[in-house]
């Protein structure tokens, strides 16, 4: 019976996680009319500054419903810096290496920003720690997703539909980066040291609230109870 009761649970607090960050999302990309791409520049030694560029909401969804309001809207994310002294290759396939950096930023204070027409709606601290390269690809990351926290939220200036699709991400978000170099592979680029430039494309969800888990794992509970005792509607 434990066992059965802790695999409800499970499922239903995977069930809500993925439920969630399917139906809020916000996607963004570099902006196509600034011209302003992501740069990697050699500051010195090993170290290597890199830098977002302007970045632009392209999507924003909540519940299957765009948020117009928010389309186009600047992504703000600070530069940082990578220590090429870090690298470690993972894998060689067909002589690309796939390497690791270590990013050296530390967390960044209010280091993620998001702004609607030139005033700041959303901030969140940013860590990033590691940098993938492979190829032309990098993908920023520790585990593949970067957790954003105290949020601060500013949005008096928006829509309610606006107002309701940030408030989703109070409690964090769980951020997705990925460079594309336009002319050469990332890792063979840092290490050169030549300035390295190309695009940025991105995706944010909420982390679901703590007591959403708990609820959806209590709701679970009484259903699995309610089975046991016969409670069950039956048609």
């Amino acid at each position: 019976m434990k066992r059965k009761f802790l695999l409800v649970l499970y499922v239903a607090c995977m069930v809500y996680s993925g439920s969630a960050n399917a139906a809020t999302i916000l996607g963004f990309t570099t902006a196509p009319e600034s011209g302003s791409e992501f740069s990697i520049e050699n500051a010195g030694g090993s170290n290597r500054t890199l830098d977002f560029g302007s970045l632009s909401v392209i999507s924003a969804i909540h519940n299957g419903n765009p948020i117009s309001e928010l389309l186009d809207a600047s992504v703000i994310i600070d530069s940082v810096n990578i220590d090429i002294n870090t690298q470690s290759l993972l894998a060689m396939i067909g002589g690309t290496g796939f390497y690791t950096y270590g990013i050296t930023s530390g967390t960044l204070v209010d280091g993620f920003a998001l702004s609607v027409n030139n005033v700041i709606v959303l901030e969140a601290d940013l860590t990033l720690t590691t940098l993938f390269a492979f190829g032309k690809a990098g993908q920023i990351s520790p585990s593949l997703e970067i957790n954003l926290t105290n949020v601060d939220l500013n949005l008096a200036s928006l829509t309610v539909s606006s107002q309701n699709f940030l408030s989703e991400f109070s409690s964090g978000l769980d951020l997705v980066l990925a460079l594309n170099a336009n002319e050469t592979s990332l890792w063979a680029g840092l290490n050169s040291g030549n300035e390295l430039t190309g695009s940025v494309g991105g995706n944010a969800t909420p982390v679901p609230e703590p007591f959403a888990f708990f609820f959806m794992g209590w709701g679970a509970l009484v259903m699995y109870g309610m089975k046991k005792i016969g409670f069950w509607v039956r048609y």
